[in-house]
Formats: C-alpha cells, structure tokens, sequence
C-alpha cells in the first residue's frame, strides 16, 4: 500500500511540475516583454530554462534534503535516457536529421561536459561550490554564443515587435510567476523527492537506481513531448540539438547550480565508474555515425533503444550483485 502512495506522489508531483514549468514560462515571457526584452532572447533563454525546470527543481530539493545520490543520478540517467531512448523513440516515428551546427557545437561540447564531470568527480567523489560556479559559466558563455550565431543567421528576428502589457496583466503574470514558484516547491520537494526517497526504503533500492530511471524519465517527458510532437509534424532538424542541449544545461547548469546551493558529497562509486562512462560512450558513439549518416533512422533508433534497455538492465543488476555482495 505504501509503495502504491509512494508511486502516486512521484507522478502526482512530476503533473504538478510540467504544469508549474509552464506556467512558469509563460509568465516570465510575459513579464519579460514589460521591460522590452527581446522576443528573440526570450526563446533562446526563457524556453530552453523552461523545459528543463522540473529536473532542475527535483535536483535542488532532493540535494537540500540530502538525497545527493538521487540529485546526480536524475541528471545522468536523464542525459542517458535523452540520447537513447528519446532519440530512439523519436527517430522511429519520423527520421531524425542532425545539422551541421549541432555536429561541430552541440555533440563536442556534450562530450566535454562528460570529460569535465569524470575530472570533477573522479578526483574525490564531490562536486563543490567553485566547480559549480565554473559549470555555470560555461553554460552562460555557451548560451551567449549560441544567441550571437542565431543573430546572425536570422537577424530579422530580433525585430519582432514587442507585445504591450498592461498594469493589470502585469500584476496578474506577477502573481502567476510566484505561484509556478510555490508549485514547483511543492511538486519537487514535498511530492517527488519524498515519494522517491521513500520508495527507495521500501523497495530496499539504492537512490542512484531511483534516480537514474524512474526521475530520469518523469524529468525527461519535457523533451520527449517536444520531440514526439516535431517528428510527428515530420519537422526533426532541430531535434538532436534539442536533446543534447538539455544534456548540456543539464551538466552544467542543474548540477552547477545544486552544487552552489549545496555541494554534492559522497558520490557512489558505480556513477563515477560506470554510468559516467556510459554517458560518454554514447556521446563519442554518436561521432562517427553522424559523420558518416547525419540521419538516425529507424534502424539506428530500435539500437539506441535497445542500448538504453541493456543499460537500464546492467545498472540493476551490476548494483544487486554488489549489494548481494555487501550483505555476505
């Protein structure tokens, strides 16, 4: 009965989550075109930091709470499951194309944030203040390349016109930007990460395997919605970078920002040694396919399905056999 409620309160949570990241993105664009900022801007910010919320907001409750395992195990399994089982998903229904862009910007630096995070954990198991401030400035110097070359191929875009807004729609997306921060509040920390730590008690789970599936992939529906929605619309030229920048904001800004607020300690061995490496394995996978190709088609998209599938398979089993091990 417990495990049924625990189960209830992580999806109950991760509704209340995509609904509040909504709303939250909504009213930021619109309180955003009262100080005259830029339609423009808006999108290649307000969007991308959108999507990502409940990951970011699970990943700074579960961390403050002291579930660091949970925190840095959604955001690995989060970057595994976009790159195999989304893209696969994706590539199923409708071919994926992969632009050059993302072939020289996106995919070189997904695999630097995997090398940064190996050096930053390897070391001592910890992810501290400062290398969460060096996280987050990467990823604010690579959002500000990314606007100035988007400037330059569509500088018409950035004279749209503005939209007026009212005093009293001024207050009204005031007040909704603060209740889409109560509700992310109560959908990460109340709901999600006490139904996902109290599920690992239950089920006598590490919090690392928690993380890495069941939070992966509530947190991964933002992407799988929007890429889902593109191939069906058969428009998937912007869906590989999609996905590998939210791996990216996911490295650098999720855990540069939890580790900022709370330093992330005792890091389990099987994350620094083997789903790390997972990761990047992947990532450098994806090199010499797409040089070749720069189409994932159907084929490639049931492999990168059945990789995740033998990965997902490996973890459980690899941490059972060690926890079997523990007990002996």
């Amino acid at each position: 009965m417990r495990t049924i409620l625990d189960i209830l309160l992580i999806f109950g949570g991760l509704i209340i989550l995509i609904f509040a990241a909504e709303m939250f993105v909504k009213s930021t664009t619109n309180l955003s075109y009262k100080f005259r900022i830029s339609p423009f801007i808006i999108g290649f910010t307000v969007a991308a930091f959108g999507s990502s919320l409940p990951e970011l907001a699970v990943n700074v409750s579960a961390s403050l709470t002291g579930h660091d395992e949970l925190a840095i195990g959604s955001v690995i399994g989060s970057a595994i499951t976009n790159s195999t089982l989304m893209l696969g998903l994706t590539a199923i229904i409708f071919p994926v194309v992969v632009s050059d862009c993302t072939l020289k910007i996106e995919l070189n630096l997904a695999i630097g944030s995997c090398l940064l995070l190996v050096f930053f954990l390897s070391r001592d198991y910890e992810m501290s203040r400062f290398e969460g401030i060096i996280s987050v400035l990467i990823q604010f110097i690579y959002m500000y390349f990314l606007i100035k070359i988007a400037q330059k191929e569509e500088p018409a875009t950035s004279k749209i016109e503005i939209p007026y807004i009212s005093k009293l729609m001024f207050y009204k997306e005031l007040a909704l930007f603060f209740g889409s921060i109560g509700l992310l509040l109560i959908g990460s920390k109340y709901m999600f990460v006490v139904g996902a730590s109290s599920l690992v008690k239950e089920l006598e789970i590490s919090e690392r395997i928690v993380g890495l599936t069941i939070v992966a992939l509530g947190t991964s529906l933002p992407e799988l919605i929007t890429c889902g929605m593109a191939a069906y619309h058969k428009k998937t030229s912007l869906i590989m970078g999609t996905l590998l920048g939210a791996n990216i904001f996911g490295v650098f800004f999720i855990l540069g920002i939890t580790s900022i607020l709370h330093p992330i300690h005792d890091t389990s061995h099987h994350v620094v040694n083997h789903d790390l490496w997972w990761l990047l394995g992947v990532n450098v996978l994806f090199l010499p396919l797409l040089y070749f190709t720069k189409i994932i088609g159907r084929t490639l998209g049931v492999f990168l399905i059945a990789l995740y599938v033998v990965y997902i398979t490996w973890a459980i089993l690899h941490e059972s056999f060690h926890f079997l091990e523990y007990i002996q």
